[in-house]
């Protein structure tokens, strides 16, 4: 597919029925890092996949110029950014940012960002259980995070 613009950023949008897309976004998925230092997932890269094929195939963008694979929505002013899967660190909200266009008035991750500062926050209210094994005495999960959606199963 010829790559566009998709607000500020150039992407090319993934077709899920294409060998050498569905190969790509499973590269970048497999060997990504986890989306946040804060609270993020690895080793994830099929659950993603079930996601990308199953939930989302008509909303995955290659980032050439981040090498990133982007899962997001557009729905009048806001936008709703599931998942940023790249082998680098990068600032995903600087992607959020370069996603938008003028007519965007909210963005929502479906994550928890590596920085939040000057953003709001909603506390999540939902049905999904989380269980975590501590790797240290006395750690859990940290306040205010949101454990990613397209590594749910």
């Amino acid at each position: 597919m010829v790559p566009g613009t998709v607000g500020k950023v150039n992407a090319r949008k993934l077709d899920m029925e294409e060998d050498a897309d569905r190969d790509l976004a499973y590269g970048i998925a497999r060997d990504r890092l986890p989306v946040s230092n804060r609270f993020g997932t690895k080793n994830t890269g099929e659950l993603f996949m079930f996601y990308a094929l199953y939930a989302f195939p008509d909303n995955l963008y290659y980032l050439e110029e981040e090498d990133a694979v982007v899962m997001f929505q557009r729905d009048g002013e806001r936008i709703d950014l599931f998942d940023v899967a790249c082998r680098e660190n990068v600032d995903v909200r600087k992607i959020a940012e370069k996603l938008a266009d003028g007519d965007t008035r909210q963005i929502v991750f479906h994550f928890t960002p590596e920085e939040t500062e000057g953003m709001q926050t909603d506390a999540f209210h939902g049905d999904d259980v989380l269980f975590v094994l501590p790797m240290k005495s006395g750690e859990g999960i940290p306040d205010g995070v949101k454990h990613p959606l397209t590594a749910q199963a």
